[in-house]
């Protein structure tokens, strides 16, 4: 995805903040528009960006047997690509089994992340 495409989320997902109850009970609290916004509406819209960049990892991870190949650049792409060419399919299977924990992790990571900004989930 494009950085363009993470400012429309983000721009979403704080204009629906902005017509939640607990903004319109920080604004009666006497904070300001932007110390309402700052202060509670920027965690939680930035959860589903958070969302949106954890899977952009897993993406990323698979994109990567075309910069590798192209290029000609030892890595992990390079080797998914040359063990489809020799169907070796034990290292094809390491290949998938490295890029599946490794989404994993992104998910996790972003479940870990979602702790620190909204405080209705509990640890």
């Amino acid at each position: 995805m494009v950085f363009g495409a993470y400012v429309l989320v983000m721009r979403n997902s704080t204009l629906e903040v902005l017509s939640e109850d607990y903004m319109l009970t920080a604004k009666a609290k006497g904070l300001s528009s932007f110390g309402a916004l700052w202060k509670h509406g920027f965690k939680n819209a930035s959860l589903p960006l958070v969302t949106i960049i954890a899977m952009e990892l897993g993406a990323a991870l698979g994109g990567m047997i075309q910069i590798e190949t192209i290029f000609s650049w030892p890595g992990v792409g390079r080797l998914m690509f040359d063990a489809i060419a020799q169907r070796d399919y034990p290292v094809l299977q390491g290949v998938f089994l490295l890029l599946a924990v490794s989404m994993i992790a992104a998910n996790f990571l972003a479940d870990l992340t979602y702790t620190f900004l909204d405080p209705r989930v509990k640890v």
